[in-house]
């Protein structure tokens, strides 16, 4: 229910965002803030809290220093690029450590942007529609990919997702239809609902044992998916709570204890063991041992140890 009223309401505030007169509207933007040229036209600069808050929308490429009027520039204000659609290029300084919600909403002429390593917080929808964006590397110390995050980034092809990254929201990778591959870091633990849904060309993820609950639809519309390199047992798989709707995931081939398809190619054999418990008739312990090479289930082993 959460999930459905955050849904609704920033979907009436992207339609006020269209309406006619509304540029900037939803914006930070003051009348006071300080305009900063750039290529096309003036950024805007809020010297009170050292947040961009504001863009016309006339701008094609902004190199945001890292100070304005002897002020630190510190983070990009909610919807401050918001519907730039000929904007291609930002630069940010690394005096910038928040992006918050729906900042380059709707840049749908950005094709790439190179995020410092100071950023650690990404708001909700930062990035939503920005159809042109084909890769991105998301700063170590970010912890969290927030919902909406890459919404519709129909041309997003690689994404890079550090180690400090433990959650990936709802709606993070929806609708990335030429996403092919997601490596996965083992510090994430959860992946929410609808997190990749629609991501069509996705064929292959690289999943760590970490991953405790991956939610509903998480993986819906996602019909290409081929392989799922997961770093745990196959047991270790069976426990993980997996949401409903998740079919293509389901699907897959899932080929265990492997760290991703650019593992070495030479025959690895690994082995688990799965207990069955104790023949209450006999007092036999009942096991059997799972054989894998290169991570694909071979063969099951059962056995038969008489304590008596």
């Amino acid at each position: 229910m959460k999930k459905r009223l955050l849904s609704i309401l920033l979907a009436l505030s992207l339609a006020l965002a269209l309406l006619p007169g509304t540029a900037l509207a939803l914006s930070m933007k003051d009348d006071d803030d300080v305009a900063y040229p750039v290529t096309g036209g003036n950024i805007y600069f809020d010297k009170a809290t050292g947040r961009v808050t504001g863009c016309d929308q006339t701008v094609t490429a902004a190199d945001i220093p890292s100070e304005i009027e002897g002020v630190a520039v510190t983070a990009i204000e909610v919807w401050a690029f918001d519907h730039c659609r000929d904007l291609t290029s930002v630069t940010i300084p690394d005096s910038v450590t928040d992006l918050r919600h729906c900042a380059f909403y709707g840049c749908s002429g950005l094709t790439s942007l190179e995020l410092p390593d100071s950023v650690t917080y990404l708001g909700m929808c930062v990035f939503c529609d920005c159809t042109a964006l084909t890769g991105i590397v998301i700063p170590d110390g970010v912890t969290l990919l927030a919902e909406y995050l890459f919404e519709n980034c129909t041309s997003l092809t690689s994404v890079t997702i550090p180690d400090s990254v433990t959650y990936i929201g709802y709606h993070t990778f929806s609708n990335c239809s030429s996403l092919t591959a997601v490596e996965i870091p083992g510090s994430v633990t959860l992946i929410d609902e609808e997190a990749f849904i629609g991501c069509t060309s996705l064929t292959s993820v690289t999943m760590p044992d970490s991953v405790t609950s991956i939610g509903s639809g998480a993986f819906n519309g996602c019909d290409s998916l081929e392989r799922v390199y997961y770093s745990g047992t196959k047991a270790q798989w069976n426990a993980m709570e997996i949401g409903d709707d998740n079919d293509p995931l389901l699907n897959a081939e899932i080929v265990c204890n492997s760290t991703g398809p650019s593992e070495p190619t030479g025959s690895a054999f690994s082995f688990d063991f799965a207990f069955g418990g104790l023949d209450p008739q006999t007092g036999d312990l009942k096991m059997s041992i799972v054989v894998y090479m290169n991570g694909i289930e071979l063969l099951t082993i059962p056995l038969t140890l008489h304590l008596g």
